[in-house]
């Protein structure tokens, strides 16, 4: 925990601010790395960047969500103690349904993404198929540690577990729009 006296807000602050960095790491990565030949990297369609973006900002919006559930688990926490720590997510409220609820519309525009991607012939590159179904696998293993916290109790190991699988979630969720080079209607660039 960073501090336990942090203000309401100042947790979810903090944690955009560690997303924000996060991301420019990864840009700064990627527009340094080597680039892949064209044959290598097939075209994605308009509608695939604007799903990507979709897909990035409502994990960003999921990750703000989740860090509002544990600035109400941590004001829970000091009320109720440790002793009642089987009614902590009892005492929640809107903000935990809100995240949990939310979970699936990421996993749905997510899914539609991969669908998407598979319909581009996304899958016949290898690199890029396996990094599709780690993203899937990562973002089921996310759900599944949010789940294990609801139903037993947040455990401590299962916390930093499900903020690091959702800070991979993303990385590999912005990092496709650097793999993936859009078709010249995309860019506005004449068709080589």
């Amino acid at each position: 925990m960073v501090s336990t006296n942090l203000l309401p807000g100042l947790i979810t602050l903090h944690m955009l601010l560690a997303v924000l960095i996060v991301f420019v790491i990864i840009y700064a990565v990627a527009r340094h790395r080597p680039v892949l030949s064209e044959k290598m990297i097939p075209s994605a369609s308009r509608s695939v960047h604007y799903w990507l973006i979709g897909a990035i900002i409502l994990s960003v919006v999921q990750v703000a969500l989740g860090t509002q559930v544990r600035e109400a688990i941590d004001e829970i926490a000091r009320q109720l103690g440790e002793a009642r720590r089987d009614s902590w997510v009892n005492n929640l409220g809107i903000s935990f349904y809100i995240h949990r609820s939310f979970s699936l519309l990421v996993l749905f525009v997510h899914g539609y993404l991969i669908y998407r991607l598979q319909q581009n012939n996304f899958y016949k590159n290898k690199i890029i198929h396996k990094n599709i179904v780690f993203l899937l696998v990562l973002l089921i293993l996310e759900i599944l540690s949010g789940v294990g916290m609801a139903y037993f109790n947040i455990p401590a190991f299962l916390q930093p577990l499900h903020l690091l699988l959702a800070i991979i979630v993303i990385r590999y969720t912005v990092l496709h729009p650097f793999s993936i080079e859009p078709t010249p209607a995309f860019t506005g660039e004449p068709k080589s």
